[in-house]
């Protein structure tokens, strides 16, 4: 199980919670619905993770974050097309975040703790990929929720807007 857990996923979505308020700001969304609901599901999904524990199911925080990607899909015909590997960036940090729930939570009966974290990082590793193909973590697959796992998010996502052309939405 990743150590601290839970400070760690509630510190990734305030990351993403950061850059989604960025991007919005920067294309005048921010009273867009579109945009109030993905914000709305990440901060519900970041106050449940408050009340989770490793080694239980956190399957309402899931949801909301699987609820969410629609409307990132929505989302990308509302920015300018270069601009849309931000929103992959802010996907593939959403399924990251939904591997690590899975990850550290309940283990399915029939298998092990080590096993269910096996499987669940090689099935996040190909989702990631698939939504962000240049999505990369340091220090090996979930390196970014081992160490300093917002500056690892922050750190693409700066990548990502300097490939977009948008340097300017870069974070600290």
């Amino acid at each position: 199980m990743c150590s601290n857990a839970e400070k760690t996923v509630f510190e990734v979505l305030g990351g993403i919670i950061t850059t989604a308020k960025s991007l919005a700001a920067e294309f005048s969304l921010q009273n867009d619905p579109t945009v109030q609901k993905i914000l709305a599901g990440l901060a519900q999904a970041q106050t449940d993770v408050q009340n989770w524990k490793p080694g239980n199911a956190a399957q309402t925080a899931i949801q909301i974050l699987q609820d969410i990607g629609p409307f990132l899909t929505l989302l990308e015909s509302k920015i300018p097309a270069p601009a849309v590997v931000l929103i992959q960036t802010i996907a593939a940090g959403i399924a990251g975040v939904i591997g690590t729930l899975e990850g550290n939570g309940e283990v399915p009966a029939g298998t092990t703790a080590s096993a269910h974290q096996l499987d669940t990082t090689a099935h996040t590793l190909q989702q990631v990929k698939q939504i962000a193909p240049n999505f990369h973590y340091k220090k090996g697959f979930l390196g970014m929720f081992q160490e300093a796992p917002v500056k690892q998010y922050n750190d693409f996502w700066n990548s990502q807007c300097d490939v977009a052309g948008y340097p300017q939405l870069k974070v600290a």
